[in-house]
């Protein structure tokens, strides 16, 4: 009769241990991954036929003459052809011209508010809105109501005074009166004289008149209105010269003076030229931005106040290099830069800085003049590692690690 303990050991003996489930299931997965990668396969077979060559090359070469000559050519090959392969393209400096881009509008270089100087009511307005003035034109007539009468009555008082001075003037020659006589008449004719002038200018300012040539943007008083001193009668704007008003960053404050050439294109698509004529010493608080006024002529008022303008400000020019965005790249401190290669083969990562850009690449500054920049493969290469150039003598052609 067969006991428990006689059936075990035969079940044991029947039974696979899991260990060697895992090894037989590791080594399908992997043959299977082999199998399946004709890359990796042929890269393997690659270097097991170079491994061969290069034991039959080394017995051939010992066996022959200048046998350690050969050994080290053909270890030397080896040695390149086991680095990795870049495209590599020669780029040179040049220069370009360099502009500071501001954004900004037009705006009139004066704009005046003719204000009433003395009080009375409106009798005409000889300038219409809209129409075009010049220097003393007259804006609006008040009526002179009784000014004329007032100037009538100074200029009596004047020529009484200029009498009264006459003739104490010759009874103090003759001694008949005193000096102080004479004095007081001399200073009634002065007060005369001064209130003819006063009651003149008052009746001038009935006439409210343009300080400048320019138009009439708007009019505030209307015939028959009462104004006040310091009430408005109409705004006068001049456009010529005008302003094209930008604002500039604290970072591009010290590239900018007066006198500079600068051009504006307006959305009008018009494109004018002229010159700085003021750069603000103080930032806005606000924006920690300081104004620039460009002064343009516009001697047939064809720019318009308030139109919007890109200003472009020519700078001094610099050598830079020109290349296609897509050859940027971040390093580990996410600073922009481009991979090169150096004299001895080496992948050198320099940072770089973005001019500008536009239709044909980016324009970047930072690198020598001449730069053998990495096309092709910068993305596989680290920094300080030796690699093959496609335009080395033992290169054909771009790895299939590139592609």
């Amino acid at each position: 009769m067969t006991t428990n303990s006689e059936n075990k050991p035969a079940a044991k003996r029947g039974r696979i241990r899991p260990s060697y489930l895992w090894a037989l299931f590791f080594l399908l997965l992997v043959g299977g991954w082999f199998f399946s990668n004709p890359e990796f396969r042929q890269e393997v077979i690659s270097g097991a036929d170079a491994t061969i060559n290069r034991a039959g090359d080394s017995t051939t070469t010992n066996s022959g003459t200048g046998g350690s000559s050969g050994l080290i050519e053909s270890a030397a090959k080896v040695e390149t052809s086991d680095l990795f392969l870049v495209k590599v393209e020669t780029i040179e400096a040049k220069t370009r011209e360099n502009f500071l881009q501001l954004r900004g509008r037009t705006e009139a270089v004066s704009t005046v508010h003719a204000k009433a100087e003395t009080a009375g009511i409106v009798q005409k307005l000889p300038a219409v809105k809209g129409s075009t003035v010049r220097e003393g034109d007259i804006l609006c007539q008040l009526e002179p109501g009784a000014r004329p009468a007032l100037i009538a009555r100074a200029v009596a008082q004047l020529e009484k005074a200029k009498a009264d001075l006459n003739a104490s003037s010759k009874l103090e020659s003759r001694g008949f009166t005193g000096m102080l006589r004479v004095k007081t008449d001399m200073a009634q004719l002065d007060s005369a004289q001064a209130d003819l002038e006063a009651a003149e200018l008052d009746l001038e300012r009935t006439k409210i008149k343009a300080a400048f040539e320019g138009i009439v943007e708007e009019q505030m008083a209307k015939v028959g209105d009462y104004l006040n001193v310091g009430d408005p009668c109409a705004m006068v704007v001049t456009f010529d010269p005008v302003l094209i008003v930008g604002t500039v960053s604290e970072r591009s404050i010290a590239l900018l003076k007066t006198g500079m050439p600068a051009f504006a294109e307006l959305v009008t698509g018009e494109t004018v030229r002229g010159t700085i004529r003021f750069v603000s010493g103080t930032a806005n608080p606000d924006t920690r931005t300081f104004r620039v006024e460009v002064e343009v002529q516009n001697r047939d008022n064809r720019v318009r106040n308030g139109i919007t303008a890109n200003i472009r400000i020519p700078l001094p020019s610099k050598p830079a290099h020109q290349i296609s965005p897509a050859l940027l790249s971040l390093n580990d401190q996410g600073k922009i830069g481009v991979r090169i290669v150096t004299s001895d083969s080496r992948v050198k990562f320099v940072p770089v800085k973005i001019l500008s850009d536009g239709n044909k690449g980016v324009w970047i500054a930072g690198l020598p003049e001449t730069v053998r920049m990495i096309t092709v493969g910068q993305d596989y290469v680290v920094d300080g590692q030796k690699v093959r150039t496609s335009d080395d003598q033992s290169a054909t052609a771009v790895s299939q690690k590139i592609n």
